[in-house]
C-alpha cells in the first residue's frame, strides 16, 4: 500500500520527496512470520536460532520452501549476506541455526523471511534486527529464556520512527539544516507581488494592494519560526516610531526582514531615529529609501549588531532605471527546536524496566513518555515527562491490560536560550514475552465432507504453544458460520491444565447438523470455526488462533427465505431485543402459498425449545404466543409479541422440505441494564456522509436520543436527534452543520447521548473528513 500526499502537487512551493509512504502488506496465513529473536534482541552466544512460524496451507497439494535472509545491510545487499532455505517443514514452525560471522557488539544484524509457494513468493516479511554482546555469559545475564533484553543505539535500529532528529554514530541530536530566507519587494498584486520566504513558511504581499508599503517579519535566529509580522502603510509621522517600537522587541536571537511593497501613493520614509536603529542591524540603504508604498523597492534581512557584510540587502530607486525588483536571500543554519523518536515494543507477559543514556546541556531537555497500547489498540498514557534515565520501573504496569508499550523519546532546546542540542545515545527494556497459541491447519480433521441432515459432524484438530512461556489457562470454542457470516456459539470449554512451551493439545467435538445454520444457501455449506485464546495472557499473534472447516450436506434445502425483525430492526444472529418486543418475520419464496393456507410442517417457530404454532388455538402449541398472518404481494408476514426472559434467549426457524431440514438461529438478549455499545461510523474518513451505528440495551425506549457532534475545541456544531430502538440502531448523516453547511475536512468527535427512565451517555469518538 503506498500513500501519498498532495498527489497532484498542488503545493508546490513544499518539499514534495517525503510526501509518500510504502507500506508492504503480508497475507500472514501464507507467509513465513518471523517470530524469535525479537526484534533489536541483544543475543548472548555465537550462534542463533531463527525461528518462524509455517504457512498455514495444506503441503499434500502444495510445494513449499522457506527462505531465511541475514546481512549487516538493512537492503540485504552487502557481501556479508547469508540465505538459507529448507523445501517442506512439519509442524507450526521451523527454525535456522546460524552462527554469527562477525562477533561484534557494534554491528546491527537483519533478519528476514519469505515462503515460495508453488514457485510464487509471498514476499518477504519486515525487517527485524538483532545486536550481539559476545563478552558477557548469558547466564550472567539472563535466568531465563522468556526475559527479552531489547537494545538499540543506532540509526538503523529506529526505521522512520525519527522526527527532527538527525542521527551521527550512536548518538541522536537536534537536526540541524541550512535554511533558506528570502525577500523580494515589488508590487502588491498577482505576479509582482513582493514576499518573505523562510524554509517552506511565506506570505505574499498579493492583496490589490491592500497590503502594501512596509512589511518586516521577526524570524527566530536558532529555529527559524516566525514569530511576527507587521505591516504598515508608512503615511503618518507616527508609522516610524511603530517600526522602531518593533525593532526594539529585537536582541541577538532574532532575524528582521523587511521589503517595500509598491501601489500607493503619499507614503513616508523613516525618521532618523529609526534610520539609526536599521544601522544597528547592518541595514546601509534604510535611511536612502524616500518613501514606502511608491515605485521604490528594498529588500533587508539582518539581525541586531550585524555588520553590512553580514546582511543580504538591495535597494532600487525609481525611477531612472524603470521599475526593478530587489532580492535579499540568505541560507543560515537552523535547528529544530523538537525532536523525537517513536518505539514499540510487546507483546509482554510483564513489564521490568527501562534505561538510557543521555547527555543534557543547559537549557535543553531529554525525557520519556510512556504509552499503553490497550487490546483494542488504543493508547494510553501511562507515564509523562520521565527523566531519571536508569532503571525506569514498568513492572506496575498490567501487561494483560497493556500489551504492548510505545516510547516515545522526547528532546528539545531553548530556542532563544539554547546552544547545544542534547544527545540521546540508546534505549535499554526489559519483558517477559508472551505465549503464542498456533492451530494447524494440516491437523485438522472432519469425519466427513458431505453428510445427511439429521446426521452427525465430528471436527477435531491440534494446537500448539510456540512462545516464551507456558500458557496457563486457555478457552476453547467452536462456533458455525451463519448466512450473514455471524459466528454462533456451540460449545466452548476452559482448560485450566497448563500448555507448556513446544508443546500441543488436540481437542475434538461432535454436533448434529440439524440444529446448524446454513453458510452458504446454494450449495447447502456449512462452516464451523475452531478457535482457540489465551485466558488473562497475552498471545504474540492472533491470525493463527483458529480454523474453518467445511461440509455440505446433501438434499435440497427448501426455496423459503425469512427475515426476522424486531421492533422494526431487523436481526442478523445475536441481538439485544426488549422483553416483550413486537417481532415480524417475514418469508419469501414458492413454499408460502402452503402456508398461507394451513399450518404444515414446512415451517416452524421454536422458542426457548417451545413450539409457536402458525394457526392461534393449536392444540400442539405450547405458548399463548399468537401469530397474526398478513399476505404483501405474495410474501407471508408474521407478527407475535412473545414474553422473553431476561438473559438469552433461542429463536430457531425451521425449514423441512424434501426430507431436509434448514434452521435459521437467532440468538436474543434480553437486559433490564440501559446502556450504549459498539459505537462508531462508517465511513470513516467520511466525505460528505457517513453512518453512525449503536446498539442500545434495556427495556424501555428512551424518552430523547441524540448524537452530538463536536469540533475538536469543544464546541457543539451539530445535534442529530433520533428515534433510537432497543438493539442495533443505524442514522445516516449527510455531513451537514447546525446552519446547514457541509463541514471542513479535519477531525471531529461525536457521542451518542440517551435520555430515559436511565440516562446513558457513550464514550467520545472520533470521526475525520477528508474530501
Amino acid at each position: 500500500m503506498k500513500i501519498i500526499l498532495d498527489a497532484d502537487n498542488w503545493y508546490a512551493q513544499e518539499i514534495s520527496t517525503n510526501n509518500s509512504i510504502t507500506i508492504p502488506i503480508l497475507l500472514k496465513n501464507s507467509a513465513f512470520m518471523p517470530l524469535k529473536p525479537e526484534d533489536n534482541q541483544i543475543i548472548y552466544n555465537d550462534s542463533v536460532e531463527f525461528v518462524g512460524l509455517n504457512p498455514n496451507i495444506n503441503l499434500s497439494n502444495n510445494n513449499v520452501k522457506l527462505l531465511l535472509q541475514i546481512d549487516t545491510s538493512n537492503n540485504f545487499n552487502s557481501t556479508l549476506k547469508l540465505s538459507f532455505f529448507k523445501t517442506g517443514y512439519s509442524g507450526m514452525t521451523s527454525g535456522f541455526k546460524v552462527f554469527i560471522p562477525i562477533l561484534d557488539s557494534n554491528i546491527v544484524y537483519f533478519w528476514r523471511m519469505n515462503a515460495i509457494i508453488n514457485n510464487d513468493s509471498t514476499d518477504w516479511s519486515y525487517n527485524n534486527r538483532f545486536k550481539i554482546n559476545p563478552n558477557v555469559s548469558k547466564r550472567v545475564i539472563i535466568n531465563s529464556d522468556s526475559v527479552l533484553r531489547i537494545n538499540a543505539n543506532k540509526n538503523t535500529q529506529f526505521d522512520n520512527s525519527l522526527y527532527n532528529l538527525i542521527y551521527v554514530g550512536q548518538n541522536a541530536s537536534l537536526y540541524t539544516y541550512q535554511g533558506t530566507m528570502f525577500a523580494r519587494s515589488l508590487g502588491s498584486n498577482a505576479y509582482e507581488a513582493s514576499y518573505f520566504r523562510v524554509n517552506n513558511s511565506a506570505i505574499y504581499i498579493d492583496q490589490g494592494g491592500a497590503l502594501a508599503g512596509l512589511s518586516m517579519w521577526k524570524v527566530q535566529k536558532r529555529t527559524g519560526r516566525i514569530e511576527y509580522f507587521l505591516n504598515l502603510r508608512m503615511n503618518t509621522a507616527s508609522s516610524s516610531d511603530s517600526v522602531l517600537n518593533f525593532l526594539n522587541t529585537f536582541d541577538s536571537t532574532s532575524y528582521v526582514m523587511g521589503l517595500n511593497a509598491s501601489y500607493i501613493p503619499g507614503g513616508l520614509g523613516f525618521n532618523v531615529a529609526t534610520k539609526t536603529k536599521m544601522r544597528q542591524f547592518g541595514s546601509v540603504y534604510a535611511d536612502s529609501i524616500p518613501t514606502f508604498g511608491f515605485f521604490h523597492t528594498w529588500s533587508f534581512i539582518g539581525f541586531l549588531g550585524a555588520l553590512p557584510n553580514q546582511v543580504a540587502e538591495q535597494y532600487h530607486p525609481c525611477c531612472p532605471q524603470g521599475w526593478v525588483q530587489s532580492i535579499s536571500q540568505m541560507n543560515p543554519t537552523f535547528m529544530s527546536p523538537s525532536g523525537s523518536i517513536t518505539q514499540t515494543f510487546g507483546p509482554a507477559q510483564t513489564w521490568q524496566n527501562f534505561n538510557w543514556q543521555q547527555d543534557v546541556f543547559p537549557n535543553s531537555s531529554l525525557y520519556f513518555d510512556v504509552y499503553g497500547i490497550k487490546r483494542n489498540n488504543q493508547d494510553t498514557l501511562l507515564m509523562s515527562n520521565v527523566t531519571s534515565y536508569n532503571n525506569v520501573d514498568l513492572s506496575g504496569i498490567n501487561a494483560y491490560q497493556y500489551p504492548n508499550l510505545k516510547l516515545i523519546t522526547r528532546l528539545a532546546i531553548d530556542s532563544v536560550s539554547g546552544n547545544q542540542s542534547p544527545v540521546f545515545k540508546g534505549i535499554s527494556l526489559n519483558y517477559v514475552g508472551s505465549p503464542e497459541i498456533a492451530l494447524d491447519n494440516n491437523s485438522i480433521f472432519k469425519s466427513d465432507s458431505i453428510i445427511s441432515m439429521g446426521d452427525s459432524i465430528g471436527i477435531g484438530g491440534s494446537y500448539y504453544n510456540v512462545g516464551y512461556i507456558p500458557l496457563n489457562a486457555h478457552v476453547r470454542s467452536f462456533y458455525a458460520l451463519d448466512g450473514a457470516n455471524n459466528k454462533v456459539l456451540l460449545r466452548s470449554d476452559t482448560i485450566y491444565s497448563q500448555l507448556k512451551v513446544d508443546s500441543s493439545l488436540f481437542v475434538k467435538s461432535t454436533f448434529k447438523v440439524n440444529g446448524l445454520p446454513i453458510h452458504k444457501k446454494y450449495n447447502n455449506q456449512i462452516s464451523i470455526v475452531l478457535e482457540v485464546t489465551a485466558l488473562n495472557q497475552n498471545d504474540i499473534y492472533d491470525y493463527n488462533n483458529s480454523v474453518i472447516s467445511t461440509f455440505f450436506v446433501k438434499g435440497s434445502i427448501t426455496d423459503l427465505n425469512t427475515e426476522v425483525y424486531s421492533d422494526g430492526i431487523k436481526l442478523f444472529g445475536n441481538d439485544y431485543v426488549r422483553s416483550n418486543p413486537d417481532m415480524l418475520i417475514k418469508l419469501t419464496g414458492k413454499s408460502v402459498d402452503e402456508l398461507i393456507t394451513s399450518d404444515t410442517s414446512v415451517f416452524r417457530i421454536m422458542l426457548n425449545n417451545q413450539f409457536i404454532s402458525l394457526n392461534p388455538g393449536n392444540a400442539k402449541s405450547n405458548t399463548k404466543t399468537n401469530i397474526i398472518k398478513e399476505t404483501e404481494k405474495g410474501n407471508l408476514i408474521l407478527k407475535f409479541s412473545p414474553q422473553l426472559q431476561n438473559g438469552l434467549n433461542d429463536l430457531k426457524l425451521i425449514t423441512y422440505k424434501n426430507n431436509a431440514y434448514d434452521t435459521a438461529k437467532f440468538v436474543l438478549n434480553v437486559t433490564n441494564e440501559t446502556s450504549l455499545k459498539d459505537v462508531n461510523n462508517f465511513p470513516n474518513p467520511m466525505k460528505n456522509e457517513t453512518t453512525f451505528s449503536f446498539t442500545l440495551t434495556g427495556n424501555l425506549l428512551p424518552t430523547e436520543c441524540k448524537i452530538k457532534i463536536y469540533s475538536v475545541a469543544g464546541r457543539v456544531i451539530k445535534e442529530i436527534h433520533v428515534s433510537a430502538s432497543i438493539g442495533f440502531n443505524q442514522i445516516p448523516w449527510d455531513g451537514r452543520d447546525a446552519d446547514g453547511d457541509y463541514i471542513a475536512n479535519g477531525v471531529y468527535l461525536y457521542r451518542v447521548v440517551f435520555r430515559g427512565s436511565t440516562d446513558a451517555i457513550s464514550e467520545i469518538k472520533k470521526l475525520a473528513v477528508l474530501k
